[in-house]
């Protein structure tokens, strides 16, 4: 899900079939969640029920040249933008509007 592609008509289905089940399962594809969630690994994602600094989301980022399906950790809410970062990462990812976030993710 690191390099998920994801396109916002997907993000949306993918919205609503959460908003009806108690969660849903992807496959984590990527390195930036290492060692946390492993390449390959399957992640459950649940709706969230507020946001705390230190949890595993999933986002959608349709800011690079093509959207995709993130699983980062929550660092810092400032502004009504939300920034993540990979465990694995130095860099800061580039901050989203909380309407970006899917859900929680549940290891």
């Amino acid at each position: 899900m690191d390099k998920y592609t994801c396109t916002k008509t997907q993000f949306e289905i993918l919205k609503i079939l959460l908003h009806h089940h108690e969660f849903i399962s992807l496959n984590f594809k990527g390195s930036s969640m290492h060692p946390t969630i492993l390449n390959y690994s399957t992640v459950n994602i649940v709706a969230p029920r507020g946001y705390e600094i230190g949890k595993i989301y999933a986002y959608h980022d349709d800011l690079e040249s093509f959207p995709r399906l993130v699983c980062h950790r929550l660092i810092k809410i400032q502004g009504g933008l939300y920034y993540f970062k990979g465990d694995n990462r130095n860099k800061v990812d580039v901050p989203i509007k909380k309407d970006f976030i899917l859900g929680e993710v549940k290891l």
